[in-house]
């Protein structure tokens, strides 16, 4: 995963993954990516809402 993605996706308001069934999709989210987002809008100081349909 590239370092600079939870940086990338909280500098936007609105973030959408998409892409082809068994390309890693939920894999990207759930092993790494929604964890470092958590990260990275703790140390923020704008509130934020992170919600995964």
């Amino acid at each position: 995963m590239a370092e600079n993605l939870p940086r990338l996706v909280c500098d936007h308001r609105f973030a959408v993954l998409f892409g082809a069934s068994g390309s890693g999709k939920s894999s990207l989210l759930c092993a790494g990516l929604i964890p470092r987002l958590r990260e990275e809008m703790s140390r923020r100081e704008r509130p934020a809402v992170l919600r995964v349909y």
